[in-house]
């Protein structure tokens, strides 16, 4: 708190002309208020970042004839992807609107720095930055963001391409970043192998890209099924589509647990980082509307959803405050799924004693293969492949149909 007190005091009036240590306390003092779950306030810094870096011209690549030294350009460059994926991030979470367009974006990607100038492909030993992973990161938030623009923006698109249609162009888009990802940022780890959190970062935000796109359509399956139990003869079934899709949408969030579950017995979880605990909220609520529609694997739904919330019991217990405001929320869920029927009745997960219980024992992590990954599932394959989805259902939800119901939210990740 003093460190933050101090950095507010560094910011002041706005400078006319600001220099790039404005940029670096404008990003540092947002990923703070993150972790003091003020959501608000973090994106309102991202954004002031990203416009003092296009003040700056960050935006835009600069010769070496008018910057000399190498790690002064490398260093605008990091600067602006990192306040980019900021941005991203924190707008798409949030459903809210963009700092810059990628259009507008001329600067090139970061790179590794070289020895000297006659070498431009030898690295200098004292750049250690992962260039493979930023630009994995950079490409995913560009995803995401599309993806919130496709599926939650919908009756502002006016004439542009059926529901359907951007939808699976997302989805391709997301399959496609996956397929092209470098093998060291891939979880395809043998079981005795530690986790890679670059690795566990960058395909958690992936799940839960999947999750946000294909959540609607695992709400409108739940719809059709209650239908059904009401015996409304007016109700249809499922399309094959739509089935498929709610299907990958319940194994990203499975995965979305056992990398998360996996990551806390490694140590490797970050206790404070909202998006790891947001994450981990989405995944549950995904598990929660699961167990309601009673599939195959049932059980392991189950077992996933009392898994997640005692994770997330203990995150509040530690002192996350994102955690103490999405517990009031998973105690609303538990009661409405109980209030359902018989179906439900997981009651109140107890939480061990976390000072007596080894880490190793503290949780047990329900059976699920991370060298399968959810989206190499074959039929969602299929589906993607084909020339266009049945998704009819969608297209009546931008008349209204159901759009009150189904995307009223401000926040795709969490609502």
């Amino acid at each position: 708190m003093a460190y933050f007190a101090q950095a507010s005091k560094m910011l002041g009036y706005f400078n006319e002309r600001p220099a790039t240590d404005t940029v670096e306390t404008l990003l540092l003092l947002s990923l703070y208020s993150l972790a003091v779950n003020r959501r608000y306030s973090a994106y309102i810094l991202s954004g002031t970042a990203m416009r003092t870096a296009i003040v700056l011209g960050l935006h835009f690549n600069i010769s070496p004839m008018e910057l000399p030294d190498p790690y002064t350009r490398e260093h605008r460059k990091r600067l602006f992807w990192t306040a980019y994926i900021f941005d991203r991030l924190w707008a798409t979470n949030l459903g809210y609107p963009l700092a810059i367009q990628d259009v507008e974006i001329e600067v090139s990607l970061p790179s590794h720095v070289p020895v000297n100038t006659t070498s431009e492909t030898e690295r200098d030993p004292r750049d250690s930055l992962d260039c493979q992973y930023y630009a994995a990161w950079i490409e995913l938030v560009r995803h995401q963001a599309n993806v919130v623009r496709s599926v939650y923006l919908l009756r502002r698109q006016g004439g542009d391409a059926q529901l359907s249609a951007r939808l699976q162009q997302t989805l391709q888009d997301l399959q496609a970043w996956s397929d092209q990802l470098p093998n060291h940022l891939k979880i395809d780890l043998p079981p005795d192998e530690p986790t890679n959190w670059r690795a566990v970062s960058l395909n958690l935000c992936f799940y839960q890209s999947i999750i946000v796109a294909t959540r609607p359509i695992l709400l409108h399956v739940l719809r059709f099924q209650i239908a059904a139990s009401r015996g409304d003869s007016a109700s249809s079934q499922a399309s094959a589509s739509a089935i498929a899709l709610s299907e990958a949408c319940v194994r990203c969030a499975r995965h979305s647990v056992q990398l998360l579950a996996q990551s806390w017995i490694d140590g490797s979880f970050i206790t404070f980082d909202c998006f790891f605990t947001q994450y981990l909220f989405s995944s549950l609520v995904i598990l929660a509307i699961s167990i309601k529609l009673e599939g195959a694997d049932n059980q392991v739904d189950r077992d996933n959803f009392a898994q997640a919330t005692q994770l997330l019991t203990e995150l509040k217990d530690v002192g996350n405050f994102a955690a103490q405001e999405y517990c009031h929320h998973v105690e609303a869920i538990e009661i409405t799924l109980a209030d359902a029927g018989p179906m439900l009745d997981l009651g109140r997960v107890q939480v061990p004693d976390t000072s007596t219980v080894p880490v190793e024992a503290e949780f047990q992590i329900p059976e699920l293969s991370l060298t399968a990954p959810p989206w190499s599932h074959s039929s969602l394959n299929q589906l993607l492949c084909q020339p266009e989805l049945d998704m009819q259902f969608l297209e009546e939800a931008i008349r209204d149909t159901y759009s009150q119901e189904i995307y009223r939210s401000d926040d795709p990740f969490t609502s």
